[in-house]
This record gives C-alpha cells, sequence and structure tokens, in this order.
C-alpha cells in the first residue's frame, strides 16, 4: 500500500549549528486513497507531511528538518513512522518506517 523511494536517507556528516532538511517521498501503491494520520519522530526533530488525500498511484511526501544541536556526538540513526489513517485486512493501522542516517 506504500512504497518509499528511499526508506533510508544517509545525509553524510551533520555540523551541530546546521539545521538539515530532507524529504521522504512515496507512492500510494494501493487502490483506496491513502491518508497520512500522523509522523512520530525524535524530539531533535520537526515534520511535515502531506495533508490530503493521496490518490492511488499518486506520491506523498514527509518532510523532515533535524536540529543536530540536540544530538549526542557520534553515529546518528533516527526511526521515523508513519502512520496512516488507513488499516490492513486486521483493522490495523497502516505503518511505514523510515531511517535517517549520519554522523556528528
Amino acid at each position: 500500500m506504500v512504497q518509499f523511494d528511499l526508506d533510508t536517507i544517509n545525509v553524510g556528516t551533520l555540523n551541530k549549528e546546521e539545521v538539515i532538511s530532507v524529504q521522504y517521498s512515496f507512492v500510494n501503491t494501493g487502490v483506496d486513497d491513502l491518508f497520512v494520520l500522523m509522523v512520530s519522530a525524535c524530539d531533535c526533530m520537526e515534520t511535515a507531511w502531506t495533508e490530503t488525500a493521496i490518490k492511488p498511484g499518486a506520491r506523498g511526501y514527509i518532510d523532515i528538518w533535524i536540529d543536530p544541536s540536540r544530538l549526542t556526538p557520534g553515529l546518528v540513526e533516527k526511526e521515523i513512522d508513519v502512520i496512516f489513517r488507513n488499516t490492513d485486512e486486521r483493522g490495523y493501522p497502516i505503518v511505514a518506517r523510515a531511517v535517517l542516517k549520519g554522523i556528528l
């Protein structure tokens, strides 16, 4: 139902003073409109997403702004959970996970 173009993005070396922006894009591979309910990420990130219906075959977007000043130096690997209003065949919300990696 959801296919990310890239589910993991490596931003390389982060500068503690520079906010980084990343955009994840995905395609609705299902037959029904898809709706993003919420995006769950760490408190070092701000998020925004497509708020309208994503038609079958159409693209949706998750925008992430990460503030490196709120991270611990070293390897960075942060998960971003995208929770959809749509449900699977068992009635559970559809959840997709994306990962942001880098080094500080």
